[in-house]
């Protein structure tokens, strides 16, 4: 497969021009829909995933008659019961942490008001509301956008997903940790976080991402079950100069480190497994 390590326009939703069938709604009386996608373009109503079959964070409808039939019935009882909740832009709050829920999981929105996080923060994996428990599995666009105080952000193991700018401008964290659970990270998702200087990358099935290359990073430290560094993980990174590898590591993918010209230590445990470096530009530096 070929990489482009300088052009975020790789990172969008890949979308097709062929009618996609989007399936795995939150609530089953929704039908399956066919989208005929003729450009690139994020769906009104969440994102059309072809490599998983569904949308992403956010429900979608059959028709215009069934959408207006629909949203007649959804501004009906909001306005009967939940229109302080729709005013407020998430579902449920626990903990100081605000969220949306869909199909019995759980994402991390923002309150939609002036707030914003700030300290640390810890998302667990589990989330209990009024007796329901709901999984953890996404970060929400924007949810942590401008967080200027957040310190830290610990999130929790059974992330999948973190959306576009779900980070952006969190000036105050120094460090980043993906844990090992997390897929696919929408770029950009980091962009203005400028006191970043390590990231701690447990990810274990990733295969590609642009999402550090503009951050300030001058440590990248892979987790112990970490088998593959992504293409272009750390591509074009001007500032990193240190990487300790996992035992675990088994392969330096394309672009990895390419043109990380400030790169002077690799420290490999004592008990390494051989390395394949994949062709190319995975380790130029």
């Amino acid at each position: 497969m070929v990489y482009d390590c300088q052009n975020e326009v790789t990172m969008k939703p890949n979308f097709t021009k062929n009618p996609i069938i989007c399936s795995n709604f939150a609530v089953t009386s929704y039908h399956t829909v066919t989208l005929n996608l003729d450009t690139e373009q994020k769906h009104p109503n969440g994102y059309c995933d072809p490599l998983n079959r569904k949308v992403i964070l956010q429900r979608i409808m059959t028709s215009q008659i069934d959408m207006k039939r629909r949203l007649f019935h959804t501004a009906l009882v909001a306005l009967l019961l939940l229109l302080p909740t729709a005013a407020m832009g998430y579902d449920f709050e626990a903990d100081g942490i605000y969220y949306n829920q869909v199909d019995g999981q759980a994402t991390v929105t923002n309150s939609g008001q002036t707030g914003c996080y700030s300290g640390d923060v810890v998302i667990p994996d589990v989330v209990t509301y009024q007796g329901i428990s709901y999984p953890v599995v996404a970060i929400g666009d924007s949810a942590f956008k401008n967080c200027t105080a957040l310190t830290n952000i610990t999130p929790a193991n059974s992330i999948a997903t973190i959306g576009i700018s779900a980070f952006e401008n969190c000036t105050s964290l120094t460090s980043i940790t993906i844990p090992e659970s997390v897929t696919l990270i929408y770029s950009p998702a980091f962009d203005g976080c400028t006191g970043v200087k390590t990231l701690f990358f447990n990810a274990i099935n990733y295969q590609y991402t642009l999402s550090f290359r503009k951050l300030p990073i001058e440590t990248l430290v892979l987790g112990e079950h970490v088998q593959q560094v992504p293409a272009c993980l750390m591509g074009h990174s001007k500032q990193l100069i240190s990487v300790i590898f996992s035992n675990s590591l088994t392969t330096i993918d394309v672009g990895a480190f390419q043109n990380c010209t400030a790169l002077t230590q690799l420290n490999f445990p004592p008990h390494s497994l051989p390395l394949k470096v994949m062709p190319s530009t995975a380790a130029q530096a």
